[in-house]
């Protein structure tokens, strides 16, 4: 069925949502879906969570779809998913890509460099 028809019979995003689910689509199928019907990466990623995809989980779709690690970090402050939390996604299993690169990141988002030093520091006690 296509998704005008679906919006037109009043079903919402998340009943479309769980009718791609029920067809056996993957995460990646359904994110580059809702991307392609002119959903932004944060409306898509909400809807997600919403059906409690795990944020590792969104982490490596986004990471699949291409993104940068700054775009991937921007979304990740919109959604409220927390600094410490992507820093262990990037770091985890990774060579020591990390720190340069991540601290670029939380620099160039306005993150303070005092607050970034104590999210390494943090990060390296776990």
């Amino acid at each position: 069925m296509k998704y005008d028809s679906l919006v037109w019979n009043k079903k919402t995003d998340d009943e479309i949502y769980m009718m791609w689910v029920k067809q056996g689509k993957n995460p990646d199928q359904i994110y580059k879906r809702w991307i392609r019907l002119g959903k932004s990466d944060e409306e898509t990623s909400r809807l997600f969570l919403r059906h409690n995809l795990q944020p590792d989980q969104l982490y490596g779709i986004l990471e699949r779809q291409g993104k940068s690690m700054e775009s991937i970090y921007k979304l990740w402050e919109k959604l409220n998913l927390g600094d410490r939390r992507i820093y262990n996604l990037w770091v985890s299993g990774k060579p020591k890509k990390a720190d340069n690169e991540i601290y670029r990141v939380w620099y160039d988002a306005n993150v303070t460099k005092n607050d970034i030093r104590k999210l390494l520091r943090d990060a390296a006690c776990d």
